[in-house]
């Protein structure tokens, strides 16, 4: 039997985009309809990245967010000390990245940092850049911002620029344009994701469960703190 029929990935979608625990489900309905026009078990499928809230799956691959949640304000204390005033920049309301990631942020922050505005930006850099704008304007005591991805942070980068403030800026993802900044200088620090270890441990689960194997339901992927050395 062919791994492609076999295996349904949902996988390493973006987590700016909407509704996509309701796309990953779809996906899966589909696959489950077009593999030999039946119903097939469980043992069937895989998932990387993003949750489904409907159909069955065998394992789901993806970041530790929560983790990464707290690494982030673990970072913030360690260089700037506690009860310092932070903002955090949410995504998309509703999204798994959203509510994992600031989870774990707040897990550590509420007890050790004293967050004075937080708001949803989309996990879009030009939003990000308004709302933080906003923020700096409101809490101009602000001395570090959690931006929830990378996008965000950018744009926070620019009102702390247009502000001519120096804030204390963390990101999440570890794209290129956020690794860029963080060697510029200009980003604190990004909670970089491992995509290729998130692949790799992804096709390790695929070829299990099309041995008819037994995987973990739930498999988390190590985060890594970047900053300028």
């Amino acid at each position: 039997m062919h791994l492609q029929k076999s295996v349904v990935s949902c996988g390493a979608v973006s987590p700016r985009l909407p509704r996509a625990r309701t796309r990953c489900a779809r996906s899966i309905r589909t696959a489950l309809r077009s593999y030999l026009g039946r119903t097939v078990c469980a043992g069937w499928l895989r998932q990387l990245d993003r949750s489904a809230d409907k159909g069955t799956v065998a394992s789901f691959i993806a970041s530790d967010n929560v983790k990464g949640g707290e690494m982030a304000a673990e970072y913030i204390i360690q260089k700037l000390g506690e009860k310092v005033k932070v903002a955090e920049l949410e995504g998309i309301p509703g999204a798994s990245a959203t509510r994992e990631r600031g989870e774990g942020f707040h897990k550590v922050a509420d007890q050790k940092l004293t967050v004075v505005a937080k708001q949803s930006a989309d996990f879009d850099r030009s939003k990000g850049l308004t709302v933080a704008e906003n923020m700096l304007q409101a809490n101009p005591d602000i001395q570090a911002i959690f931006a929830q991805n990378d996008e965000m942070a950018l744009g926070a980068i620019e009102a702390a620029k247009s502000a001519n403030k120096k804030i204390f800026i963390v990101g999440f993802d570890g794209t290129q344009d956020g690794l860029k900044a963080v060697e510029a200088g200009t980003m604190a620090a990004t909670i970089a994701q491992q995509p290729e270890l998130m692949g790799q441990q992804g096709l390790d689960a695929a070829v299990k469960v099309a041995k008819g194997e037994k995987v973990e339901a739930k498999i988390g992927v190590p985060l890594k703190l970047v900053d300028k050395k």
